[in-house]
């Protein structure tokens, strides 16, 4: 008999069925094409992961679609990246648990993304900066269109951000 808690959960468009459980740290794994790029060990984060003795805010993860009982990061990356530091690195046992809100099923890409930028656009962390890197992952991924449609925004605002993007990181290897 499932026991599961199930609860719908809409995210922009896209409407979930998830239930809450702690899952272990070695069943779940990073999405390798999430949009967010750069480093994600934070020591910040992980102050604030002792502080709050553990993950405060559950990872969203899904059911990963090749490895059977485990699960793949739909959102909370930089969450699960740090404490795996606190737990491989320092030896800190206790973080190994974190709860999770596991969906039904494995999500399209499409839905995966969608997802990730809803949730990332109700965040405080989505400065210009973040937009533009997105912007830019997005259409690498997607394409224009889609990258766009996602967005909500037009094209040639996504070209606008994309431009930006190219332009501070070229800046920044001039800097370097």
């Amino acid at each position: 008999v499932d026991q599961k808690n199930w609860q719908e959960r809409r995210l922009g468009r896209t409407i979930l069925r998830t239930y809450r459980a702690t899952l272990d740290i070695d069943d779940i794994l990073p999405n390798t094409s999430q949009p967010r790029m750069g480093p994600k060990e934070d020591p910040e984060l992980q102050r604030q992961i002792e502080a709050n003795e553990g993950v405060f805010e559950p990872l969203l993860v899904e059911p990963h679609p090749d490895l059977e009982g485990k699960y793949r990061i739909i959102d909370g990356d930089r969450r699960w990246t740090n404490s795996r530091v606190l737990v491989d690195s320092q030896k800190k046992d206790q973080f190994r648990t974190i709860p999770s809100e596991i969906t039904d099923r494995t999500l399209t890409d499409d839905e995966r993304i969608r997802v990730w930028v809803y949730i990332h656009r109700q965040r405080k962390e989505w400065d210009a900066k973040e937009k533009e890197m997105v912007a830019y992952r997005l259409v690498d991924l997607l394409g224009r269109a889609s990258a766009a449609n996602i967005l909500g925004i037009t094209v040639s605002a996504l070209d606008k951000l994309v431009e930006i993007y190219e332009l501070s990181e070229k800046l920044g290897d001039l800097r370097e």
